[in-house]
């Protein structure tokens, strides 16, 4: 996943307290600025990611696991991303930096990026930087590749 000095992005928010799709909506929005493809809320049969990114350059999968609580399921889904991925993160809110730890998501490679709602604004904050999974499945990755293929079938080929 690329990286620039500006690890935030501020948008505008309508509500004071956002839905956890609501959240998935604004990153996806922040996404589509780039040549990243992207699936929302994605569900097989055997597992459900809330964002997949693909960069068709590099051909490299992110998954992206957004919670605002419930944070032993956040950790399981960002590591079962690991396995259909190459890069695997959270977004989490603000408040949580205090409640949980984040050596679980560290000791992983797995990312964590915060987000802030305030007043008319949403805020994303690059905590931790994810490391490319070492456990990465083949055949899973190839599943989301097809998908990816069938969708955006004149820029990714599978």
């Amino acid at each position: 996943m690329r990286s620039g000095k500006n690890n935030s992005y501020m948008g505008k928010q309508e509500n004071t307290i956002l839905l956890e799709s609501q959240i998935v909506n604004l990153i996806s929005e922040r996404f589509k600025e780039s040549s990243l493809l992207i699936e929302n809320n994605l569900r097989f049969t055997f597992a459900e990611f809330d964002i997949i990114l693909l960069d068709p350059k590099t051909l490299s999968l992110v998954n992206i696991e957004v919670k605002r609580n419930n944070w032993s399921k956040l950790y399981e889904q960002a590591l079962r991303g690991k396995l259909f991925c190459h890069y695997s993160l959270v977004i989490i809110p603000w408040f949580a930096k205090e409640k949980i730890s984040i050596d679980f998501f560290k000791h992983e490679g797995i990312g964590v990026v915060y987000y802030l709602e305030n007043n008319n604004y949403f805020e994303l904050k690059l905590e931790l930087h994810p490391r490319k999974s070492e456990t990465i499945n083949r055949n899973y990755k190839k599943i989301l590749y097809k998908h990816f293929s069938n969708k955006y079938q004149d820029l990714v080929y599978a």
